[in-house]
């Protein structure tokens, strides 16, 4: 006989119970792993729009730089500078950008409006960016840019590879809108810069700089000061850097510069005395004598520059665009003229160096209230490989401003000498050489590539709103 117990089966309703349980933690179950599975897909969906958020930036800040790009175009006199881009009305343009496809499928465009495609005055650009996802909703970035054109001039001296002085050189400054250098007309605002990191990339020396210096070095390092040197205000003491007149990590944008598209006159390379304009030359529509030559080489001669008149002037050659030399060798320029030089290679000014004033045209003798502003006298250099050199030699009274940034500057004379340089590097000798910044070159913005101004991101429905129907193309 079998005596071994025999399992006993749970009742019927017992193993419905446990049924019902198994049934319920399966649908905890799913009910938990549904509800991961909705908050991962709602985080990879978040994921997503703050990806395309990003990207929708990165999408509308492309469409102002191809803007800005096609502005500076047009402001350089580039007749391709609008092509592919349509009118609007009032003088604006459109064009949509094709951005392509982003991760995950979604595509991107960047819708960009610039008004005052002439440049009549300071344009402002939209853009507005558009990623559409695969699914859900599209994301947009509206920003809107207002443009200004900016000088190059707002500091006396500025270089990337140093700035240097030897002999007492007082460097100080005045604003030519007001009247001539002296008197009340003396400031100690001058601001002299350079972006190299080097130590002592920018000596003093025993100059007098009444303003401020800008040195490329995290530290003081990059400037040197001799015992009898100073930087700061009238009235510092000998060897001594006035506080709050040194600012450190000094960048500056050294932009290449061209000569502007024109109908040029093509003349003879300059070697005899010349008066521009020559009797029967054309004006341009914009009332300038434009011309062309491969360069003015000359001892004891003179190139004037008439009364009344603005030249502009591009040299070409690849060796010598200016050398002027010998005892009497002069450029004449005068007070009521104006006289803008694009030059390819080096520029070599002795002799007489340049007269620009009321005596410019009969003996050369001026003094310091007698010169014409600097903005009459420009010296743009064009040469964007290898490094020129400039050598400027000033009797008397020298009044200008030189853009070359791809050239070594050298200034040697006893004299006053107006204006602003930019360079690779600059230096001056001379015992008793005086440089006087004209403030009111920081307003010379001809030429100059336009800027941002203002930046503003459009967010509310309201702010866009208010942009009407202009990015609606």
């Amino acid at each position: 006989m079998n005596t071994t117990p025999q399992p006993t089966l749970p009742a019927r309703s017992e193993r419905g119970a446990l049924l019902i349980v198994a049934m319920l933690i399966s649908a905890v179950i799913a009910i938990s792993i549904g509800s991961f599975l909705q908050l991962a897909t709602q985080a990879s969906q978040l994921s997503y729009r703050t990806l395309y958020a990003g990207s929708a930036m990165n999408a509308s800040e492309t469409g102002l730089e191809q803007a800005m790009w096609s502005v500076n175009k047009k402001r350089a006199g580039d007749a391709s500078a609008w092509a592919g881009w349509s009118s609007a009305s009032g003088g604006a343009v459109t064009r949509t950008f094709d951005l392509g496809t982003l991760s995950g499928g979604a595509t991107a465009v960047a819708k960009v409006y610039v008004s005052n495609a002439n440049l009549t005055g300071n344009p402002f650009v939209i853009s507005r960016s558009i990623i559409t996802p695969t699914r859900g909703p599209t994301v947009e970035r509206w920003v809107k840019i207002e443009l200004t054109k900016r000088s190059k001039f707002v500091n006396g001296l500025v270089a990337k590879n140093g700035i240097s002085f030897s002999g007492n050189a007082s460097i100080d400054s005045y604003n030519s809108s007001i009247g001539p250098y002296g008197g009340s007309n003396v400031n100690d605002h001058t601001a002299i810069g350079s972006s190299s990191i080097e130590v002592s990339s920018l000596s003093i020396g025993n100059a007098d700089v009444f303003g401020y210096v800008a040195i490329g070095t995290s530290d003081n390092s990059g400037l040197s000061v001799g015992p009898n040197g100073l930087v700061g205000p009238f009235g510092t003491s000998n060897g001594t850097i006035a506080d709050g007149h040194v600012s450190n990590d000094f960048t500056a944008d050294f932009t290449p510069e061209s000569a502007p598209s024109a109908t040029y006159t093509s003349l003879s390379a300059i070697t005899n005395s010349l008066t521009l304009p020559r009797g029967g030359d054309t004006a341009a529509a914009d009332g300038k004598f434009y011309y062309r030559t491969t360069k003015v080489d000359f001892n004891n001669k003179t190139l004037a520059i008439a009364s009344g008149s603005e030249v502009v002037l591009v040299l070409t050659d690849s060796i010598t665009s200016i050398d002027i030399g010998g005892g009497s060798g002069e450029l004449a320029i005068a007070s009521d003229s104006k006289l803008t030089v694009y030059a390819q290679d080096d520029v070599k000014i002795a002799g007489q160096g340049v007269a620009n004033g009321t005596d410019a045209d009969s003996n050369g003798a001026l003094s310091a209230g007698e010169v014409s502003r600097p903005q009459n006298f420009l010296i743009y250099g064009t040469n964007t490989t290898g490094i020129r050199d400039y050598q400027i030699a000033g009797n008397g009274a020298l009044s200008a401003v030189v853009y070359a940034p791809n050239a070594d500057i050298k200034v040697n004379g006893n004299g006053d000498i107006m204006g602003a340089f930019i360079g690779n590097k600059v230096g001056f000798s001379g015992s008793n050489a005086a440089f006087h910044y004209d403030e009111s070159l920081a307003e010379l913005t001809d030429g100059s590539p336009f800027g941002i101004e203002d930046w503003r991101e459009y967010v509310s429905y309201a702010d866009r709103g208010s942009l009407g129907s202009i990015m609606n193309f």
